[in-house]
């Protein structure tokens, strides 16, 4: 592995013990982004093929003072396994740091295709077909039914109602939405699931 970082050779340990038929790392590149963490993309290889990865660290492996804001990096691989268990689409985390990897804090998860970057998938052109779409998948993820521990749903039909109404309604204000076209195209969509 050349121009690789001094951490790769651990990395490489790591994933071939955490995920089974993995013997090897190819392609660690830093991924920009990721303000307060680092991540980085890379294949873990096997005599499958290659399974793509990415690793979320905290910055230069060391655990920093804990906010009061922000979640560790553990909580935060345990929420996304929770929304996995919950049916939200959201990548596969097969594997949480541990001390014996000597990368400090952080976790592996599976790596997807696509643009992270909001102004890019609000105003680019090549995204355009992509917008209404996104609203709707959104409103549609976050307008999940909660259900009792026992899986049942105890709430009434109007309740219901409210809860998604509430939550497309958060979902089209965390897009940042504009006020016409697209939102006005999601909110039609909505009413037809009343």
């Amino acid at each position: 592995m050349t121009n690789q970082p001094d951490f790769a050779p651990a990395l490489e340990a790591a994933v071939s013990r955490a995920i089974e038929g993995v013997t090897s790392i190819a392609g660690l590149t830093r991924l920009s982004g990721g303000a307060s963490q680092e991540t980085w993309s890379f294949d873990g290889v096997g005599a499958a093929g290659a399974t793509p990865l990415i690793l979320r660290r905290a910055p230069g492996g060391k655990r920093a003072e804990r906010s009061s804001v922000a979640p560790t990096l553990e909580t935060e691989a345990k929420a996304i396994r929770l929304a996995a268990k919950a049916g939200v689409p959201v990548p596969p985390v097969p594997y949480v740091l541990e001390e014996r990897d000597q990368l400090g804090p952080g976790y592996l998860m599976g790596r997807l295709e696509g643009e992270t970057i909001a102004r890019k998938i609000l105003r680019d052109p090549e995204f355009a077909q992509a917008r209404p779409k996104l609203a709707r998948q959104c409103g549609n993820i976050l307008a999940r039914n909660p259900r009792d521990r026992s899986g049942a749903d105890s709430r009434t039909q109007a309740d219901r109602r409210a809860h998604r109404d509430r939550t497309v309604s958060r979902a089209l204000r965390f897009l940042r939405l504009p006020s016409s076209g697209v939102r006005d195209r999601f909110q039609m969509a909505r009413r037809s699931f009343a």
